[in-house]
């Protein structure tokens, strides 16, 4: 179809065997593992019947409505219609395989027939018109979601903390352009909900968790609490590190002091000298690592303080 075609392109199987040949596929249907089907122009989905080894598949910015005839995909692993003008999630059982699901930028605004694909990883459903927990309560049924990119919908209300966390797997997702994003505190809240949340709209780390978590008990001097003493503990670490690889430092040093003192006391005249000269340059080190490691325990103890009083600042 050209773009002056005014009416719909049709997915005859000439035109998806057209498609396998210009993207470096197979003429024979079924010995295609990928399909390009985007910016094509289809207005539905059909005659894929022989393609059943397909593994991934491309309808991106077509004109469909409907998602259709493709339960016999067995195979499939990857399907995305993203751009297109799809209202209802439908047609999809049959896809026990089915790992990442885009169906970004829309016309959805609730979620269903979702919950039939049990292998289900990734969903994206950014850009579409969901409203409220109620659209998106589906998603409760889906036992391998782990990710989930519901960004630039219109979700809101602090219900969606507990549907969010009710979701079997749920370990990143992407909320950013809801109104939930306007409920007070809403990471603190939602990072404390989920103890297995690794992301939302940026990484969650140790340290946030643990404030998250003391926050959602005690406030926020609970929370300051909490990362005082993660502070604290990450310090007594390194220190405890250092003092580990000093000590290793140390034993390797008093082997080869020891190594000279038999060479000065055994050796022929030219070892003893070699290992005389040897021993004077190893005292001096000593003392200069001495006076080294004195220096880095001050400023270590100096950056704590100005660093805890930066964060009370901040706080």
């Amino acid at each position: 179809c050209t773009l002056q075609t005014t009416m719909a392109c049709p997915m005859t199987p000439e035109a998806l065997v057209k498609s396998c040949q210009e993207n470096d596929g197979y003429e024979t249907p079924e010995l295609n593992d990928q399909l390009y089907l985007h910016f094509k122009g289809f207005q539905r989905i059909e005659n894929l019947e022989p393609y059943t080894q397909l593994k991934a598949l491309w309808l991106e910015s077509n004109g469909l409505h409907v998602l259709e005839n493709l339960s016999h995909l067995s195979e499939l692993r990857c399907l995305y219609a993203q751009q297109n003008l799809i209202a209802k999630v439908q047609g999809l059982e049959g896809l026990d395989k089915l790992r990442v699901l885009d169906l970004s930028q829309n016309r959805l605004t609730h979620l269903e027939g979702l919950a039939c694909l049990p292998s289900l990883e990734t969903l994206n459903v950014s850009k579409n018109s969901l409203a409220s927990p109620d659209a998106v309560r589906e998603l409760v049924g889906c036992p391998a979601l782990a990710t989930l990119d519901l960004t630039n919908n219109q979700l809101g209300g602090e219900e969606m903390i507990g549907l969010l966390a009710a979701i079997p797997k749920l370990a990143s997702f992407n909320v950013a352009g809801n109104p939930l994003m306007s409920v007070p505190q809403i990471r603190k809240k939602m990072i404390a909900a989920i103890p297995r949340l690794a992301y939302m709209d940026r990484p969650v780390f140790e340290a946030e968790r643990l404030a998250a978590e003391a926050f959602a008990v005690g406030g926020k001097e609970a929370e300051q609490r909490a990362r005082d003493e993660f502070r604290e503990r990450n310090r007594q670490k390194e220190k405890a590190d250092r003092k580990a690889f000093r000590d290793w430092q140390a034993q390797k040093r008093a082997e080869a002091l020891q190594r000279h003192e038999d060479a000065a006391a055994n050796g022929t005249t030219e070892e003893q000298s070699v290992a005389h000269a040897a021993l004077e340059a190893a005292a001096k080190e000593r003392d200069e690592l001495a006076r080294t490691e004195a220096e880095a325990e001050r400023a270590a103890l100096q950056n704590n303080g100005v660093t805890k009083m930066a964060h009370k600042f901040w706080a």
